[in-house]
């Protein structure tokens, strides 16, 4: 029951109401309970009224049975009372036959409601008649005596026939009965965080690595405080073996002295001498359709010269005869 409590405050928190909690809907697989068939589910925050015919007779809400759709999610609760008595008794609470008998048992265990409360449902209802004989009703207690005080306390309230006084899901969690399960429950999340592996730190990016490869770079090449280099794993060669290595180069005039730039010589010279060491090479001969179009274009531009100079010859020749 705990576990049931559980689902449906979870639910109700989310906004949503079961509307056919019932033995049928709930499955159980060793020491796991599950709340099942959503298919009548509803938001708490929808316009009334409801559908009227909803939920199973036997686990019907009063006010679902009284009024013309005007319920709310605390009619899963009065569900979670009479399937909690249903298990502890392997009997159900109110086995009504129809509406009107099922209004009958629930008074007759209940007891009938006061007169502001039957009038407060009259002004919601237009298919009822509200003229119930007044009865004190047996008691739940009576009916299971061999279950503690405070379960049957706790299935009372689940069971308040004023929807208003009817005690929530998380309610009924808080309730003495659970404190045990709440207990239980709170050790093994305490043991489960303990047990969880402490979380992987991350990998370094590659900006990271980047930046500690220069760190180090700098601090290699960082003076000492007698005025040398660090020892940078690289070894050290003495002032003898290097005076021993310059003559050789003199004296040899190997290979690769030829690549470097003499000394006195400027960089930008051995940059023009090199230009001029690469031939230019010959344009490549112009095809047949080039050469072509190159004689249709002189012939163009002539003709026009011819054409200029025709006009010109006319002009003359008619302002003379004119004079």
């Amino acid at each position: 029951m705990y576990q049931l409590a559980r689902s449906m405050d979870h639910m109700h928190r989310n906004g949503i109401f079961h509307r056919d909690i019932k033995p049928e809907n709930i499955l159980i697989k060793d020491d796991q309970l599950k709340l099942a068939d959503f298919g009548s589910c509803r938001g708490i925050y929808s316009k009334q009224p409801f559908t009227e015919y909803i939920s199973t007779r036997w686990y019907r809400a009063p006010e679902c049975l009284l009024t013309d759709g005007y319920y709310s999610y605390k009619m899963d609760i009065w569900g979670l009372g009479c399937v909690f008595f249903e298990v502890l008794s392997l009997y159900p609470l109110f086995p009504g036959t129809n509406e009107l008998d099922q209004v009958q048992k629930i008074h007759q265990i209940m007891g009938t409601p006061g007169t502001e409360l039957l009038n407060h449902f009259k002004k919601k209802s237009s298919h009822m008649d509200f003229n119930f004989p007044p009865t004190e009703g047996t008691g739940i207690e009576k009916m299971i005596p061999h279950i503690a005080a405070d379960c049957v306390d706790l299935i009372v309230k689940l069971l308040a026939y004023n929807p208003d006084e009817r005690l929530s899901a998380r309610q009924g969690l808080r309730h003495p009965w659970f404190r045990d399960l709440r207990e239980a429950e709170k050790r093994g999340q305490a043991t489960a965080k303990t047990m969880s592996p402490a979380p992987l730190s991350p990998a370094p990016s590659q900006s990271s690595v980047v930046t500690a490869k220069s760190n180090d770079t700098k601090a290699s090449k960082a003076p000492t405080r007698e005025g040398k280099s660090k020892d940078d794993g690289l070894p050290s060669i003495s002032k003898a073996d290097s005076k021993k290595h310059s003559s050789v180069d003199s004296n040899s005039g190997g290979h690769d002295s030829s690549l470097l730039p003499p000394i006195g010589k400027p960089v930008s010279l051995m940059i023009d001498s090199t230009k001029k060491m690469h031939k230019t090479q010959p344009k490549p001969a112009p095809t047949l359709q080039q050469k072509t179009k190159h004689s249709q274009m002189v012939a163009a531009s002539r003709r026009k010269k011819d054409d200029r100079l025709s006009g010109l010859a006319v002009y003359s020749k008619t302002s003379t005869d004119r004079n």
